[in-house]
């Protein structure tokens, strides 16, 4: 397996707990914080499909 393949579920991870340690660190909980992880997950996951798409374009 590429890892092209699994590129958008890598940046939907890497994003999400970016933002879960930044929420951990600061001591902020609460319903925007499981709000505020799905957006950044789903924005990692929309361009990384993006980028994904632009990588087998190009090849």
């Amino acid at each position: 397996m590429k890892w092209e393949q699994i590129l958008p579920e890598i940046l939907a991870l890497i994003g999400g707990s970016i933002v879960f340690l930044a929420c951990l660190a600061t001591r902020k909980s609460g319903e925007y914080t499981f709000f505020s992880i799905f957006i950044v997950s789903a924005v990692g996951y929309l361009c990384g499909h993006f980028i994904k798409g632009l990588i087998e374009n190009d090849s």
